[in-house]
């Protein structure tokens, strides 16, 4: 990863732990702005964070960008799915 035009090799916790909250607060933001969709929209969102989260590294051992992308993915994911039916709860919709 290239930063100010200078290598870095190592994933600072900070940039880590930035990235996973900017993905949990946007998977909160689509849901208060667009609503729930339909409840096996949420399904698949929850099958696509476990798959992005339990993810092997292709080819060999991961480098920091792909653990920064397939954790913000996971989070946003399952942030999204398991939100949905939460919030048709908490607005009193009985139906998905």
């Amino acid at each position: 990863m290239w930063f100010y035009g200078r290598e870095v090799t190592d994933l600072s916790t900070q940039w880590l732990l930035f990235s996973y909250a900017v993905a949990g607060l946007a998977a909160i933001l689509l849901l208060l702005v667009a609503g729930a969709r339909r409840w096996y929209w949420h399904g698949i969102g929850l099958l696509i964070g476990l798959v992005a989260g339990l993810l092997p590294p292709f080819g060999g051992p991961g480098g920091n960008l792909f653990y920064l992308v397939t954790g913000t993915l996971c989070v946003f994911f399952l942030i999204w799915g398991a939100g949905g039916p939460v919030l048709r709860l908490i607005r009193g919709k009985s139906r998905f």
